[in-house]
């Protein structure tokens, strides 16, 4: 029987048996695997391995206003004009900017501290060609919004950046951008694991997702290397 608090790679196969058109019998296998922190499963199909799905091997057609920048409030030609400021009350400037990134407040909040950081000057970026720098100034430009939220209200530490690029992932501008966002009140996730973890340290005496990574690097089999990134804020 699983133990409650342990990391456990469970890998399970199970089998599907039929006659194929040509009336051969056939047994396709099918992998399923258990999540050692969250306990969530995925099923590996493992006979799809070698077909070619229609429309993968091409990325999807523009949607309609991607060459529409007019109207577009995060343009260049709007951003200072039509964007909402920080409050002069609580932050050290009414938006923040690193080079090609704008960082200003969500226009609908999803909490306390709510934002949006560009990442890009063009109004349409096609999936996968986004330049690197453009990112990582978006990214260091959230991290300098989170240090000033962490003064304003230190117990506001269930935070998350997160992107939905284009209108295929929800996003309602096409205009390339992070989500900021940092509260008191934990996501659904964050509350999940924090208390995976407390329970997994009271139980091993010993940081979960720690414990997840060395057996990641000395099994193997899923792990694929390090980036060392040396970021100044």
């Amino acid at each position: 029987m699983r133990h409650r608090h342990q990391l456990n790679f469970d890998r399970k196969d199970i089998c599907a048996s039929f006659l194929d058109p040509s009336n051969r019998p056939v047994v396709k296998k099918i992998e399923i695997r258990t999540n050692p922190i969250t306990y969530r499963t995925c099923r590996i199909a493992l006979s799809r391995i070698d077909e070619a799905e229609a429309g993968t091997g091409t990325l999807p057609s523009p949607p309609p206003d991607a060459f529409k920048s007019d109207d577009c409030p995060f343009c260049n030609h709007h951003v200072f004009s039509k964007t909402p400021r920080l409050h002069p009350d609580s932050f050290s400037g009414s938006r923040l900017v690193i080079n090609e990134s704008i960082l200003f407040p969500n226009l609908f909040p999803y909490g306390s501290f709510s934002a949006v950081s560009l990442f890009d000057n063009a109004h349409y970026v096609e999936i996968g060609s986004a330049k690197p720098l453009t990112y990582m100034d978006s990214l260091k430009n959230s991290i300098q919004y989170l240090k000033q939220v962490m003064k304003i209200d230190p117990k506001a530490v269930y935070t998350a950046i997160t992107q939905n690029h284009l209108p295929s992932a929800g996003g309602s501008l096409v205009h390339p951008h992070l989500q900021i966002n940092a509260d008191r009140v934990p996501s659904n996730h964050q509350r999940f694991l924090m208390q995976r973890s407390e329970q997994y340290f009271k139980a091993q005496n010993s940081f979960l997702f720690s414990d997840y990574l060395k057996h990641e690097k000395s099994e193997g089999s899923r792990y694929i290397g390090k980036t060392i990134l040396k970021v100044r804020i």
